[in-house]
C-alpha cells in the first residue's frame, strides 16, 4: 500500500492502514506499506512493489492515478487499485468510497441540533468525490431543516467561538475521529476496513474486473455512521430516531442521497 502522508495521523492514511491490517489477518496476506508524497516517488514505490512480486498495491488517494498508469503495463500480473479516481485499465481499477450515505445522516443531525442554522464543511482537497459528500451532508440538513446555510466564514467563526468559550459541534469523516476531540465530536461518517479486505478477496479470489469499485453502506458493512459515546446523550432521542429511521430507508432503496454521479469516469 502506498500512503500520502503519515498512518499517524487518525485520518485518511490512518484508515487505510488499518484497512490493510485486516486484510493480513483475515487473508493472510503479506502486507508491506510506503510513505510516497510525489509523483516521481509514487511511480518508484509502485514500480518496486510489482517487482517484489506483490499481487495486489492500493494507491490511497485520487492522486495515485497517473504514476499507476506508468507502471501498470509493465506488469500485467500486478492489480494496482487507487482510492476514488476513474481510470481504467486491464489491471488498474479505482475503489470509490462513498461515504455519502452516512454523511447525509450527519446532516440530517446538524440540521435538527443547529441553534444558529449556519453548517461549515471543511475537506481536504477540491475533488469530485469530496464534494460529493459536501453536497450529502447538505442535502441531509437541508431534509430536515430547509433554513439552514453553509457558512462561508468557518474558520473565522470558530476561532471566535474559542475565544468566547464556545462549543461547536463538529463531525469525523472517513475514520472515526471521536478520540482525537472526545468533547466536539458529535459522530463520524466512517469508511470500515471491510471495504479493504472485500477488494483483496475479489482479487486473491480471481474476480478481479476493470471497473469502479463502490463501497457505500449497503456493501457489506463498508461504510457506517458511529457516534461518539462521550456524547451521544447530547443528541436528542427525537434526533437519533429521525436518523435511524433515514438510515433503514436507505438501506431498503426508499431513500436517494443526493450525490455526484460516478458512473462515469472520474477523472
Amino acid at each position: 500500500m502506498l500512503l500520502p502522508g503519515s498512518i499517524s495521523d487518525a485520518g485518511w492514511n490512518a484508515l487505510a492502514y488499518e484497512g490493510l491490517k485486516a486484510i493480513e489477518k483475515q487473508l493472510g496476506a503479506e502486507i508491506s506499506h510506503a510513505e510516497t508524497r510525489t509523483p516521481t516517488d509514487q511511480e518508484e514505490q509502485f514500480r518496486a512493489y510489482a517487482l517484489d512480486g506483490y499481487h495486489m498495491v492500493f494507491g490511497h488517494g485520487y492522486e495515485f492515478q497517473d504514476p499507476a498508469k506508468a507502471v501498470a503495463p509493465d506488469f500485467p500480473e500486478t492489480i494496482f487499485i487507487t482510492s476514488s479516481g476513474g481510470t481504467i485499465t486491464d489491471n488498474i481499477s479505482p475503489v470509490n468510497f462513498r461515504v455519502e450515505q452516512a454523511a447525509y445522516l450527519l446532516g440530517m443531525i446538524a440540521g435538527m441540533m443547529t441553534d444558529t442554522n449556519k453548517l461549515g464543511v471543511m475537506g481536504g482537497q477540491n475533488i469530485p468525490s469530496v464534494n460529493s459528500t459536501f453536497m450529502a451532508f447538505e442535502g441531509g440538513a437541508k431534509s430536515v431543516n430547509p433554513e439552514v446555510e453553509r457558512d462561508s466564514v468557518l474558520l473565522r467563526r470558530l476561532k471566535l467561538a474559542q475565544k468566547e468559550g464556545k462549543t461547536v459541534y463538529t463531525f469525523g469523516a472517513n475514520r472515526d475521529k471521536s478520540d482525537i476531540s472526545p468533547t466536539t465530536v458529535i459522530a463520524n461518517a466512517v469508511i470500515t476496513p471491510n471495504a479493504f479486505v472485500k477488494i483483496a478477496e475479489i482479487i486473491k479470489n480471481g474476480e478481479f474486473k476493470p471497473q469502479i469499485y463502490t463501497f457505500s453502506m449497503l456493501t457489506d458493512e463498508a461504510i457506517t455512521l458511529t457516534y461518539n459515546p462521550a456524547l451521544k446523550d447530547k443528541v436528542p432521542e427525537a434526533v437519533q430516531k429521525a436518523v435511524e429511521d433515514a438510515k433503514a430507508k436507505i438501506l431498503a432503496g426508499e431513500l436517494k442521497v443526493p450525490q455526484i454521479d460516478f458512473s462515469e469516469k472520474e477523472d
